[in-house]
């Protein structure tokens, strides 16, 4: 997964170029074009945009073109269109990328390097036959290249692999390279990473006890090249409708356990300070959860072809084996081996342990005091009863979205040793004989009598005290 930074950044701060990636393995920079970048690269008085791109790093928001001219260079003689993505676990300055082409059969399948070992397999023993591009597998180093600066601001490039060689439009020095067109609207927006303070501060838990989930606090944000994702759908559909996918990580809690108290006005003691109640939690609980589309999914194991685990949904459908149609509306989706370590490696720092049983059973005794000073109505009778009582665990979710906005595979991580729990005390009746002892006493008009009840029922509805400001 990828995170994003600005290409201002990096021309005003060449340094950070050599950092390495915040979010550690399996993960890498985008470099997307800013309005500060888009400025720079205008001229007469900003009525023109320049084209050609002179320097590294390049941008991800853009399909650009490999241009081979003349030896005048007045005639373009060979124009590729590409993405060049850059390399998972390298700091930019290495100018390490993956080349994808943007165009073409081999659209949406990336460039693969030859061997010299391969030279004379053909007819003609001096000939090195060149690869055919192939979809990504980020463990194959032939399809990493290296880009270096040549004179008057080309490039050539250089296979990673020792003995290999790459295409040869990359190979050939002297190559220009021209921004073709933007993916705006498209593009890829900021995204920085995961959150730690934020993450570790989780979600409020000021809410009713009625409430079965509370809201969702967004504490990381990446991207996925549409290579480390498969559609049930062609490749060049699916770069149509998606060129990057938006990763988030949410936190929330949950409701695990609810229960009402059946003994209420059986508790009060005026001996006591404090009403003591032991409550029983018993639950099972589902540790990790799948959802492809919103419909419940399984993980299948992991297959070839690049290292792509399978989301199918449980509702009778067949999965990879099923006939491809033009659209994206297919079942099954598939996520890179990079991706999925990734989201494992961020639940493992996060307290997540991998493993075990997919159902955990939780049970514990939860001790419920009720202070008597705090519960007390207008005439001083005691009212300390607790109502309902919740318990609740922390939901950590990763939720893949395409460019268009649409969620397409949700994973839930439920942190079995993060529970919360909370009684809700029975305020609604502390409030309403509260207001009649109070009206009783006090000549209130009608109007004043339905400010005061809508005041009781919000203050009942949030679980919490207050005192009518016209009593």
């Amino acid at each position: 997964m990828y995170v994003t930074r600005t290409l201002s950044q990096f021309r005003k701060y060449q340094k950070t170029l050599s950092e390495e990636s915040p979010e550690g393995p399996f993960s890498g920079v985008l470099v997307i074009t800013d309005e500060e970048a888009e400025t720079d690269d205008t001229f007469c008085f900003g009525m023109c945009k320049r084209t050609k791109i002179e320097k590294l790093p390049f941008p991800q928001d853009k399909i650009l073109s490999v241009v081979h001219t003349d030896s005048s260079g007045n005639r373009d003689t060979s124009v590729k269109k590409v993405l060049f993505i850059p390399a998972l676990d390298q700091p930019l300055s290495s100018n390490r990328y993956y080349v994808v082409h943007a165009r073409g059969r081999h659209k949406g399948k990336v460039c693969v390097c030859s061997k010299e070992i391969e030279k004379g397999l053909c007819c003609f023993p001096d000939i090195l036959h060149e690869k055919k591009p192939k979809p990504l597998d980020p463990r194959n180093i032939y399809q990493t290249v290296k880009i270096n600066r040549h004179h008057d601001k080309t490039f050539f490039a250089k296979s990673m692999a020792p003995d290999g060689t790459p295409p040869s439009f990359l190979k050939k020095k002297g190559w220009e390279l021209r921004a073709s067109r933007s993916l705006h609207p498209r593009r890829p927006r900021e995204a920085l990473g995961l959150d730690d303070e934020l993450r570790a501060r989780l979600p409020e838990f000021g809410f009713s006890v009625s409430t079965i989930r509370s809201g969702s606090v967004i504490v990381g944000e990446w991207y996925c090249p549409f290579m480390f994702v498969k559609e049930n759908c062609s490749v060049s559909y699916q770069m149509k409708k998606s060129m990057f996918y938006r990763m988030t990580l949410s936190q929330y809690w949950e409701r695990i356990y609810h229960c009402e108290n059946n003994n209420l006005g059986d508790t009060n003691d005026e001996n006591n300070d404090e009403d003591e109640g032991l409550v029983r939690v018993e639950a099972n609980v589902l540790r990790e959860a799948n959802y492809v589309k919103g419909i419940e999914a399984v993980k299948e194991d992991k297959e070839g072809n690049g290292g792509f685990y399978w989301y199918i949904p449980v509702q009778g459908l067949r999965g990879r084996g099923e006939r491809r149609r033009k659209t994206c509306s297919g079942s099954a989706v598939g996520l890179s081996f990079v991706v999925v370590e990734r989201m494992r490696r961020g639940m493992e720092e996060g307290g997540w342990v991998e493993g075990g049983r997919k159902v955990v059973r939780v049970e514990r005794d939860e001790q419920i005091g009720v202070s008597r000073r705090d519960f007390r109505d207008l005439n001083g009778n005691n009212n300390r009863e607790w109502r309902r009582f919740g318990c609740y665990v922390l939901v950590e979710s990763f939720g893949l979205r395409r460019a268009d906005g649409v969620l397409l595979v949700k994973c839930l991580f439920r942190h079995t040793q993060r529970l919360r729990s909370q009684p809700k005390n029975d305020y609604s009746h502390i409030l309403l004989s509260t207001a009649t002892s109070a009206a009783a006493s006090r000549k209130i008009t009608l109007a004043e009598n339905k400010i005061v009840m809508e005041e009781i029922e919000t203050a009942a509805r949030n679980d919490r005290w207050c005192y009518p400001r016209l009593l």
